[in-house]
């Protein structure tokens, strides 16, 4: 086996040296920085025996390991490195093997993609970031609030750090103390099981006889009859209205603390229905008006709604499916590019519980944790 240390000034550098001396077969043992840019350590003819002697590393322990062990970060990924202790020999070489080959393809990405930067540390989190399904502009955009001159480990967690933080969250919880809100959005995001989550939630907080509902959707017979079931279970009373005067009474009479959701059909941005409902809530002005989204919606098409949606004037979003996307970064990222902030998420059928108040790291932290089960950046191990 060949085995032999790269010094560059950074990686597509360093990178292009091996392949001229060693070929496409060449293998990347590790990585670090340096103050004069990137040094890697290669090989071909891969021999395990001769790598634990080159890099000093125990048998059967992992760097990456080694890195999970010390993190000092808010987002774990601790769990990703616990698979390389166990099994035999052959196993534990073929996982690190697949774990250089993966950081490879991570440091290639971020060369080859439109992070513009020559850090090391920068690139490192587009990779990541990408990965996750946050999309390539969006990422650009967040890499240009990171300090230059992190490393690899810091650059990844501030990337993450920087999607938290570009989420527009509301401040405090939007119904906290009750009022009014409208749920809309297209057919099937679950607008119904929504409002009955928001109800039994201020239920539980107020107590019974806090909790009105209000039907708009006079077209679908399933979601009439799945509100009414809720309405009985909660012991709620439910008030079908056509007419916006119909609502304003309703509002009107609503009590301090009292919690008035309404239930809207789900039709598309074009339907005349849409717009005969939006008569209904325009004219009242002291009702919060939640977008519901599915977060297992193709980006284009979470656009695409929510440009359609725009004329009833929502102030607010409820991201909905959670647990019914494998890549929550796309919705993420879609909703990092929006002015109206995330209130609500919801991630299954179980009311209240499967409710949640949005906050930014929760949903970070939950897009990595998808994004290292589906086992697709293998080295999210090196940035615990």
């Amino acid at each position: 086996m060949k085995i032999k240390r790269y010094s560059a000034r950074d990686m597509r550098s360093a990178l292009r040296a091996v392949q001229q001396e060693q070929g496409p077969d060449a293998v990347i043992l590790s990585t670090h920085e340096t103050r004069e840019g990137i040094e890697l350590v290669a090989a071909v003819d891969y021999d395990e025996s001769l790598i634990r002697h080159a890099s000093g590393r125990k048998p059967g322990v992992s760097q990456d390991a080694d890195d999970a062990a010390t993190t000092a970060s808010g987002f774990d990924v601790s769990g990703v490195a616990a698979s390389a202790a166990g099994g035999d020999a052959m196993a534990l070489m073929e996982q690190r093997l697949e774990a250089m080959q993966e950081l490879l393809q991570n440091r290639l990405d971020a060369v080859a993609g439109t992070c513009r930067s020559n850090c090391p540390g920068h690139q490192a989190a587009y990779a990541l970031l990408t990965r996750m399904g946050i999309a390539a502009s969006r990422v650009d955009e967040l890499l240009k609030t990171l300090p230059s001159g992190l490393n690899v480990d810091a650059a990844r967690q501030a990337g993450l750090q920087a999607l938290a933080s570009a989420l527009p969250i509301g401040r405090q919880e939007l119904l906290h103390d009750g009022g009014a809100v409208a749920l809309m959005g297209p057919t099937g995001v679950g607008k119904t099981t929504t409002a009955a989550k928001l109800a039994a939630r201020h239920i539980l907080r107020f107590g019974q006889g806090s909790v009105q509902f209000v039907g708009t959707d006079e077209f679908r017979i399933g979601a009439q009859e799945q509100l009414a079931a809720f309405s009985r279970i909660l012991g709620a009373p439910l008030h079908r209205i056509q007419a916006a005067d119909e609502l304003g009474d309703i509002l009107a009479a609503r009590q301090s603390q009292e919690l008035i959701v309404i239930d809207t059909a789900g039709v598309g941005g074009r339907d005349l229905k849409l717009h005969q409902q939006f008569a209904c809530l325009l004219p009242q002005q002291r009702i919060h008006r939640a977008l519901c989204l599915s977060a297992s919606t193709a980006p284009m098409d979470l656009l695409m709604q929510a440009r359609r949606f725009d004329a009833a004037r929502p102030n607010c979003l409820i991201l909905t499916k959670l647990d019914e996307t494998r890549q929550l970064g796309q919705a993420l990222s879609f909703i990092a590019g929006q002015a109206l902030p995330l209130a609500y998420a919801t991630d299954g059928q179980q009311v209240p519980e499967d409710l949640h108040v949005a906050r930014g790291h929760d949903l970070v932290a939950r897009a990595l944790d998808q994004c290292r089960r589906a086992g697709q950046p293998e080295n999210l191990r090196a940035c615990a």
